[in-house]
């Protein structure tokens, strides 16, 4: 409860004054702030109530009400602006300034204090049997899902994927992954991954890649978000022993490598949402051992949370095992649930 007594020493001395934002075309508006995205102000006007603001049409804000800024522990209240720079003043006697634009997220203390958190993701199955003259299965399964809750960002993804036809052995491909991402400041974050995973057609037995590295977040909204991490990896995998084996084959390649990451989405005013995400890693002792997997597509909402999706998957890897392609793709249509 130490972060009390300064909390309310701020409350006393941000109460005093009112809040005011004011627009470029110079209309003010007195009111208090409710909260902050990458490209908004949602300001609570005490005469024409709640609004949405791009923050490319603010000239000033100044708000009594205590917030949460991404990066800053503290409590803060927003005091004014100099130019495009926002001023802060927190709790402890803290003050500090940051360009509005790269402000990536703020709310309400109180709402921070009481666990104000989102949580989201979906699930899509996509698959056909065929049994008679034919027999043949697939079926694919990607799931992923976020929580978030003030600087801490936890995400998950299960792919898996299953094919059979008759006379030939079953193909299968899992990944799990967890990854852990700390906003230590406006839009820089601590991204730490953790995988498994193995690919029957890629000849893997099994795969285990652990992680650490940093992320800049560019923007992040429920209309569109962009963000790039880079860091480094430990990879190992494991490999099935071919029935002819070659002076080239190794059973198991360990090593440090490099790698850099993007994830993108848009959603457009239809509805539909565009989304991106490639992951390249490269040995940090060879720089022809490098792996370029990426995932592209839309996704269409029809009833519901119910959405269909078309996605197109590309998996590179330049120095594959012995009698296996460097490159894989695969177009899949499906049907999920996203919340």
């Amino acid at each position: 409860m130490k972060w009390l007594v300064p909390v309310l020493m701020l409350i006393v001395t941000q109460s005093a004054a009112a809040g005011k934002l004011t627009l470029k075309n110079g209309d003010s508006l007195a009111g208090e702030i409710k909260g902050m995205d990458a490209e908004n102000v949602v300001w609570v006007s005490d005469a024409l109530g709640e609004m949405i603001i791009a923050k490319s049409n603010v000239d000033n804000i100044e708000s009594s009400v205590l917030v949460k800024i991404d990066g800053h522990e503290e409590a803060c209240a927003i005091v004014g602006m100099d130019g495009p720079k926002v001023n802060f003043s927190c709790a402890g006697g803290k003050t500090g300034d940051v360009p509005l634009l790269t402000i990536n997220k703020v709310e309400p203390y109180e709402a921070f204090l009481l666990g104000s958190s989102t949580y989201t993701g979906k699930i899509s199955l996509t698959g056909f049997q065929d049994r008679g003259n034919k027999v043949e299965d697939t079926w694919v399964l990607d799931a992923f899902n976020e929580y978030r809750r003030g600087d801490y960002r936890h995400g998950s993804k299960i792919q898996f994927d299953s094919k059979y036809k008759k006379p030939e052995p079953k193909q299968e491909r899992a990944l799990l992954e967890y990854q852990f991402d700390w906003f230590f400041a406006e839009r820089w974050f601590w991204s730490n991954t953790l995988g498994y995973g193995f690919d029957d057609a890629k000849a893997i037995e099994t795969k285990y890649r652990v992680g650490s590295g940093l992320g800049y977040q560019f923007w992040e909204n429920d209309i569109t978000a962009l963000s790039l991490r880079g860091g480094i990896s430990y990879v190992d995998e494991q490999f099935e022993t071919p029935a002819i084996v070659t002076p080239d084959f190794e059973a198991r390649d360990k090593r440090m490598a490099w790698t850099a990451g993007l994830n993108y989405r848009h959603k457009f005013g239809f509805g539909a949402e565009f989304f991106h995400s490639s992951n390249y890693v490269v040995s940090n002792e060879d720089n022809a051992n490098w792996q370029l997997d990426a995932d592209t597509g839309i996704a269409m909402p029809l009833v519901g949370g119910i959405f269909g999706e078309l996605k197109h998957e590309y998996d590179f890897n330049n120095q594959p095992q012995p009698g296996k392609d460097k490159l894989d793709t695969r177009i899949t249509v499906g049907v999920g649930y996203q919340w």
